[in-house]
């Protein structure tokens, strides 16, 4: 999403009454934007407070200078932690890049005057990083990248000659990105979804959509996947078109399956959201269900015959589903909003298993773990929900509050987990953090 559209979605909000505007805006613009290797120390020591629910095993500085960083969520490669940030979202400067191990040694960091892997990688929740053997597969400033992370080498790059990428998926150890021809000046007259094959460099464009009369194209990465018993792989994707000529006409939705292995199209469901809006974010399958987030919508779609098996429509005063994740914990579909809200669902029919409407104001993604799903928030805390019921268990604050660091810290990232040792590993904008559950 450019600038334009992301105030756009602003300003959709704030027209359709949303109260939660100034969080809104923050947050579609933190989605938009997104060698010094000598081996060092913990700098700070372990922390201990009797009061907590959870006890800091360790913390690193995601800076040397310990100021404020704005980075992606963390990310496992081996045995340690990979970690990027910029002094602000919208910073010009290049990122400090720092390499963790389990233990909480710093493997290795890059200032900003020497890197020379990637200027920026993505902020944005839905990016699709993912680790793929010793490959990272990533956003760079909009360019689609592979990292080799055993040697810290730039191991392919796609270059956009069109407009730009924000977000990847893959599959079996394949590369997915889109990306729009054209300007915001004259439209985009086309967008197109791309397979690329990371370790030999070949790529192929898989569909092209054209402007559907005043709606410009714009579609997003697939969820993608085998469908038994055929065997063939199946993409589940979006076109998530806006009118720029005429902005009263608002947006307009389409949803798609495209079997790769055919090289056809499956099904389309055209305007499947009544409001003309959706998440960013991929779409979600699970046991011959694809699952997809319209604006106030959620929709269950069978992906065999693209036939709508059930649809929940959340009320007016909802605020929207435009950012945040969903997935599959306990045989239970749970799915966080953009602001407060969190529900499960019976993935097979719709029905609303519990809910609630103050569960953190964030997009922040959700991680499950030994019965609980973990995020951070706006607020500043960071969220253990129980998927039985959806009790809260615990909101914790960072331990550096009220340290004088500048702006308070707060879990506004995703989290992951060292399982072994039932350990949850995040940010708090300041520190790495290790936490034991």
């Amino acid at each position: 999403m450019n600038y334009l559209e992301v105030f756009m979605e602003a300003i959709l909000k704030l027209r359709q009454g949303k109260r939660h505007i100034i969080t809104a805006i923050i947050a579609s613009c933190l989605s938009t934007l997104q060698m010094s290797c000598k081996p060092t120390d913990i700098i700070s020591p372990p922390i201990t407070n009797s009061n907590s629910p959870l006890e800091v095993v360790w913390q690193v500085p995601i800076r040397p200078d310990t100021s404020l960083g704005f980075g992606f969520d963390p990310i496992f490669v081996g045995e340690s932690i990979f970690f990027g940030s910029k002094p602000t979202p919208l910073s010009a400067e290049k990122m400090h890049l720092i390499k963790v191990s389990k233990t909480g040694h710093v493997v290795w960091q890059i200032s900003p005057d020497e890197n020379s892997i990637c200027d920026e990688i993505k902020s944005l929740e839905s990016s699709g990083h993912v680790m793929v053997g010793d490959l990272l597969y990533c956003v760079c400033k909009n360019q689609p990248i592979v990292i080799d992370m055993k040697n810290l080498l730039l191991q392919n790059e796609y270059a956009i000659d069109s407009s730009t990428a924000y977000q990847i998926s893959s599959f079996d150890q394949l590369l997915f990105y889109t990306t729009k021809f054209g300007s915001l000046g004259t439209g985009y007259d086309s967008s197109v979804l791309v397979v690329a094959d990371p370790f030999s460099g070949r790529q192929k464009t898989l569909f092209r959509q054209g402007k559907n009369g005043d709606f410009n194209p714009n579609l997003y990465p697939p969820e993608v996947f085998v469908n038994n018993p055929t065997g063939d792989t199946l993409l589940v994707f979006q076109n998530r078109q806006w009118d720029f000529t005429n902005s009263a006409n608002g947006g307009r939705v389409d949803l798609f399956c495209w079997n790769m292995t055919a090289d056809t199209l499956v099904w389309q469901i055209p305007e499947i959201d009544p409001y003309g809006n959706s998440s960013v974010c991929k779409p979600l399958y699970h046991d011959g269900l694809v699952y997809f987030r319209g604006f106030q919508t959620l929709h269950a779609v069978n992906v065999e015959t693209g036939e709508q098996v059930w649809m929940h429509e959340f009320p007016g005063d909802f605020d929207d589903l435009l950012l945040g994740n969903m997935l599959i914990a306990e045989g239970k579909l749970i799915v966080k909003s953009s602001t407060e809200g969190i529900h499960a669902f019976d993935p097979g029919t719709g029905a609303l298993l519990w809910e609630r409407y103050d569960a953190g104001n964030t997009s922040c993604y959700m991680s499950y773990f030994d019965g609980s799903v973990f995020y951070g928030n706006y607020g500043g805390e960071l969220f253990n929900v129980r998927v039985a019921d959806g009790e809260i268990l615990w909101a914790y604050t960072s331990k550096n509050e009220g340290k004088n660091l500048g702006w308070e810290p707060q879990f506004n990232n995703g989290v992951i987990f060292d399982e072994e040792n039932r350990r949850i590993i995040t940010t708090d904008g300041y520190y790495l953090i290790c936490l034991q559950l």
